[in-house]
């Protein structure tokens, strides 16, 4: 699965009976210079618009500012205040979810079960209610997101940017970003509103469906 393959499941469920061969330069027909047009940012917000569990990442955050140095003393370079702790934004990150604290593990003498003699656990629970907000940074002359918070050692759970590797989505989250999709396509192609409003519904339905199966599948 590609994202002309993407292209084309939208352009059939859109009523347009064009396929495209690829994006331009490859094809430059209509049909795939508005595919083109359309397709990575509508991704990207269907992606943004929920939590979806197959684009969910974490990782531990690469610190730019910290308040007060390891050793104690203030820092000359410190984050806006109130903050403690500025750090770079992944930068395919689409969506920010929750933060929670890195931990070292330890290995305990008291077996999980009768057949363990050991095993890792961590230090504390991991803590997801920690408030933080997204900033720009401007230091280098470039702008970066960044994320400024009070934790300490941060990790991020995330929506990653999945709109270039379609493989990795799931089958009704497919079904949902065609028909969204879809109806952005009949907008410019076909300049049928009846049309576009009656893929509407029938995106927003597909979309429901998908939210509501892959919140069934969390914790």
């Amino acid at each position: 699965m590609t994202p002309t393959d993407v292209s084309n499941l939208a352009l059939a469920e859109g009523a347009t009976r064009s396929l495209i061969q690829g994006f331009p330069p490859i094809d430059n027909t209509p049909a795939a210079v508005a595919a083109n047009l359309f397709y990575t940012p509508k991704t990207r917000s269907l992606l943004r618009g929920a939590p979806w569990g197959f684009s969910r990442r974490q990782v531990l955050l690469t610190l730019l500012r910290r308040a007060v140095e390891s050793d104690g003393s203030l820092s000359t370079d410190p984050p806006v205040q109130p903050w403690l702790f500025e750090y770079l934004m992944p930068s395919d990150a689409l969506r920010a979810r929750f933060l929670i604290q890195y931990q070292t593990t330890t290995t305990s003498s008291v077996p999980l079960t009768t057949g363990q003699s050991g095993f890792t656990v961590p230090t504390a629970y991991a803590v997801t209610r920690v408030p933080f907000v997204l900033a720009v940074d401007m230091a280098t002359g470039i702008p970066r997101k960044t994320i400024l918070t009070n934790m300490e050692n941060a990790m991020l759970v995330y929506t990653m940017d999945l709109s270039q590797s379609p493989d990795m989505w799931d089958s009704m989250f497919l079904t949902a970003e065609t028909a969204y999709l879809a109806s952005f396509l009949i907008a410019n192609l076909a300049g049928d509103r009846s049309l576009m409003m009656t893929q509407i519904q029938i995106a927003k339905a597909a979309l429901d469906q998908a939210r509501g199966v892959d919140g069934n599948e969390r914790i």
